[in-house]
């Protein structure tokens, strides 16, 4: 007894076609009784090559308005962040201002609006707390560099803040906003 060990380890489709080609070009001449049942085989192909080929259009055509949905949308988050820094960039111009101002009064505004910013920067960085000084308490120290300066600009404007006869120097106001700014750097935040 003479056992097969045949085991082509591919399958051939390019012969598979030829001979399904082949029963559709010989069929209809070698049986005529099956000609009909062909041509209606050949008719349904072609219809459903039409529906596949009108699906491939239509699911184009929704790919194609998606990406530019997506694109829009690109470009708006991109323009809104823009806009965003610059409208953090015009409150910094603004503490600038008043920092390099003759009247102790403006040094004190630039302490006071400089500190705003750093509570915008950390609701922005999505910390909890129910002021500036509670959202500090909770940021870790791997994430925010810069902590201690934030901390030390901080306590100065509570200092502002809450003692009557504080006296503010340019050079204490002016070492307090450059604090302010290494922090905001640290986050490209100006």
């Amino acid at each position: 007894m003479v056992t097969a060990n045949y085991d082509p380890g591919f399958i051939n489709l390019e012969f598979f076609f030829l001979k399904l080609y082949e029963f559709f070009i010989n069929a209809p001449a070698a049986t005529p009784d099956l000609s009909r049942e062909i041509f209606w085989f050949k008719i349904i192909l072609s219809f459903l090559t039409l529906v596949f080929a009108a699906g491939i259009l239509v699911l184009g055509v929704k790919l194609f308005r998606l990406r530019r949905n997506e694109i829009r949308d690109f470009v708006d988050i991109l323009e809104s962040s823009v806009k965003d820094k610059q409208f953090r960039n015009r409150q910094w111009e603004q503490v600038r201002r008043h920092i390099d101002s003759r009247q102790p009064s403006d040094w004190v505004l630039a302490v006071i609006e400089a500190d705003k910013l750093l509570d915008q920067l950390l609701r922005n960085l999505r910390y909890s707390g129910e002021n500036l000084g509670e959202r500090l308490k909770v940021v870790d120290r791997s994430d925010f560099l810069t902590l201690d300066d934030a901390w030390e600009a901080h306590k100065f404007r509570n200092r502002i803040a809450h003692e009557v006869n504080l006296v503010v120097t340019e050079r204490e106001a002016k070492r307090v906003v450059a604090l302010y700014e290494k922090v905001f750097r640290e986050f490209d935040y100006i």
